[in-house]
């Protein structure tokens, strides 16, 4: 039986189009965000106890309950409508995996916790670089060593940072969350180079629309080390 715990720190709140977000994002970009998110799922392994931090309407969560035997799930959304649609979303799903819905932020995490993973898809780029910066080394520690690290986002870089309709997206995205949901953030962070430089090492890398969209899947400890796919 699903747990769910009270608490909601985070000023950015999807309260208010959660029931039509899916939805408006595949208006824009097709089924871009979900395959970027579907190509991670493999990686994690059989039996493992994982962190959904900002799950949102929790199509990501369901799919993750029929395609892995996974121990646990600690599925932490600072918005209630999004909580209580990820709850309707699994209700159909038979599993003897325990889940926690859990109202609150990334310090919503107990000092005492432990994940062998952890999954940050499509959340970081709502907060200012420095704020990013202090959720990634808050998280750090809940991840176990050879943890790994699931984070599907859009990306601004090098030679597509030029490129003027990719600019403008983003733009609008910023303009238009800042207005509904009260997102602080006005350009990308750089989401990649803040988790490499916390020590984590990219071991999967596969980009979506043309590029504006990068999912990877990083390991926390040898570099050396292999990640395996588990079809």
């Amino acid at each position: 039986m699903p747990l769910l715990s009270k608490r909601n720190e985070m000023a950015v709140n999807f309260d208010t189009i959660a029931y039509f977000y899916d939805q408006l994002s595949k208006v824009v970009f097709g089924k871009a965000l979900q395959q970027s998110q579907w190509c991670t799922l493999p990686f994690i392994p059989v039996q493992a106890t994982v962190l959904i931090l900002g799950g949102g309407s929790g199509w990501y969560l369901k799919s993750l309950l029929q395609e892995r035997q996974v121990k646990k799930i600690v599925y932490v959304e600072a918005s209630a409508a999004m909580l209580r649609l990820s709850q309707q979303n699994i209700a159909s799903v038979s599993c003897s995996t325990e889940i926690e819905f859990r109202l609150g932020t990334e310090k919503s995490i107990r000092y005492d916790e432990k994940f062998d993973v952890v999954i940050t898809h499509f959340v970081l780029d709502l907060f200012p670089e420095p704020q990013v910066n202090s959720m990634i080394h808050l998280l750090y520690p809940a991840l176990h060593q050879n943890g790994i690290w699931l984070c599907s986002d859009f990306e601004l870089s090098g030679q597509q940072a030029g490129q003027w309709w990719k600019k403008s997206l983003i733009s609008a995205m910023y303009i238009f969350f800042r207005w509904v949901s009260k997102v602080k953030a006005r350009v990308l962070p750089d989401i990649h180079g803040l988790l490499v430089s916390c020590h984590l090492h990219c071991q999967y890398e596969a980009t979506f629309y043309r590029g504006l969209i990068a999912a990877r899947v990083y390991r926390k400890g040898d570099k050396s080390a292999v990640l395996k796919s588990e079809s």
